[in-house]
């Protein structure tokens, strides 16, 4: 009994040393998967709007990054 007690004890010592250190690497992952996100989403709307616009509209052909700047604008309305 003694010895689950002791392994309980250094796996509490340990999450108490990582445990900021585990946070900022979850947090960072969710900041780099919704950026991941709005990068997909621009590249998606870049090949719409330029396929669809430009030639039927005959609107100028757009950027990526106005592309992502666009679909972020959006997400607020």
């Amino acid at each position: 009994m003694k010895e689950v007690d002791t392994m309980k004890e250094k796996l509490f010592s340990v999450y108490e040393e990582c445990g900021c250190l585990v946070f900022i690497l979850v947090l960072l992952l969710c900041l780099g998967l919704v950026f991941g996100i709005y990068c997909l989403q621009g590249w998606i709307f870049l090949l719409l709007w330029n396929w669809l616009a430009v030639s039927l509209l005959n609107a100028p052909a757009l950027g990526y990054w106005v592309c992502v700047g666009i679909v972020f604008a959006l997400h607020f309305l």
